[in-house]
């Protein structure tokens, strides 16, 4: 069975971003995940660590196609399932195989999701006992010296972000959550070598093919930078990002160099199930960076540019939209001396949303987290949004 999940996970990857067709069309990933969906409904229940393999290995499959809720209804699964095991386990304290793979294995890969999951504003843990039987997660994405492709630079990017967002929450472990902080700060320093060498190593004219993606990526790098280098916030909020006035022009700069045929422009000449091996579907967004510097700077025309830039953007991802995205933007230049996070900019009341019908279909509980991670989200897939208001015009 964890045979055909691993075939089926790596086909999945390799036609959602290698040769970017159709799940549909790829035979391989239907065919080995429909086999592994008989094994674990069949009348002989596999062993405890099958089952905790495939919820990993079903909820990865869900999670490259960006369906996080139901990649998550697979993680929830199995850490009930863990759970339930681990209560089993205290009674016996039996070591064994299975004992010593769940624990030493299968528990920590569970423990790296969980580490992940306050980016999307869910409240989901691993039993107590088990965590204390862990070694403390210092886990971080290998940075290359150079990329290989544009593709392997998304992914780094998107795991050192998953971190560094977590120190835009009001954190439950100062002590854990600062001792991260040098490590992270190596990586994104790492980061940014391994694209500049990508980058400098590239043709022309593929160079001329990525630089919305470039752009885009040492734009957000600027954002971890900054936040990395801030934590923990002080009181005066107002203060706090007074130093960085350069690094937010320089955010912008990115933009400038693709607002004008970027996002709209890249999403409609290029569609989803484009075969341009250098287009990412999937990328931490065009709307973070510029929600960023548009409720964090303290330069009045630096983020009056980058709440223009945010307007004419136009564009979906995943839980919001620039519009929504824009109007909280602007709430939050009438209290710039009070932190994003604080509850009088993130409840409903505090912020008015433009009425036209993109904006109905979103989960407001969503809404307010965004606004604390500046709009992050993990990897998004960026879509049209063809605002009905006088917003995006």
């Amino acid at each position: 069975m964890i045979k055909e999940m691993v075939l089926a996970t790596s086909s999945l990857i390799e036609s959602n971003e290698l040769r970017l067709s159709l799940l549909q069309e790829n035979l391989v990933y239907q065919a080995n995940y429909k086999r592994v969906i008989r094994h674990l409904t069949s009348a002989k229940v596999p062993s405890t660590e099958y089952i905790l393999m495939a919820c990993l290995l079903l909820a990865c499959c869900d999670f490259c196609l960006g369906e996080f809720q139901t990649g998550m209804q697979h993680i929830t699964s199995g850490i009930r399932i863990l759970d339930g095991w681990y209560r089993s386990y205290l009674m016996n304290k039996v070591t064994t195989q299975e004992v010593n793979l769940i624990l030493t294995e299968l528990a920590p890969l569970f423990a790296s999701v969980v580490q992940k999951i306050p980016t999307y504003g869910l409240s989901v843990g691993l039993h107590p006992g088990i965590m204390l039987k862990l070694v403390p997660s210092r886990e971080l994405p290998h940075v290359p010296k150079t990329f290989s492709n544009i593709h392997q630079a998304r992914h780094t990017l998107d795991g050192i972000a998953h971190l560094v967002v977590k120190l835009m929450h009001p954190p439950t472990d100062l002590f854990e959550t600062a001792s991260l902080v040098p490590q992270l700060k190596i990586s994104v320093e790492q980061f940014r070598t391994a694209l500049e060498s990508f980058e400098s190593q590239l043709p022309p004219k593929k160079r001329d093919r990525l630089e919305v993606w470039l752009s885009l990526m040492r734009a957000h790098h600027r954002v971890l930078t900054i936040t990395a280098t801030v934590f923990p916030i002080p009181n005066d909020f107002s203060t706090a990002y007074v130093p960085f006035r350069s690094d937010f022009e320089a955010i912008l700069d990115e933009y400038a160099k693709f607002i004008l045929v970027g996002p709209r422009a890249t999403i409609l000449t290029q569609p989803a199930m484009s075969s341009d091996a250098d287009r990412l579907q999937w990328h931490s967004g065009f709307i973070p960076p510029l929600f960023f510097v548009a409720t964090r700077c303290s330069i009045p025309h630096t983020r009056l540019k980058a709440l223009y830039l945010l307007k004419s953007l136009r564009v979906q991802e995943k839980n919001w939209n620039s519009c929504i995205a824009a109007t909280a933007a602007e709430t939050s230049m009438k209290h710039m001396n009070t932190p994003f996070g604080g509850q009088s900019l993130a409840g409903q009341e505090a912020i008015t949303i433009p009425g036209c019908l993109c904006n109905q279909r979103f989960d407001w509980s969503h809404v307010r987290h965004l606004i604390e991670t500046s709009g992050y989200q993990g990897a998004t897939m960026t879509l049209l949004a063809d605002c009905t208001c006088a917003m995006g015009r």
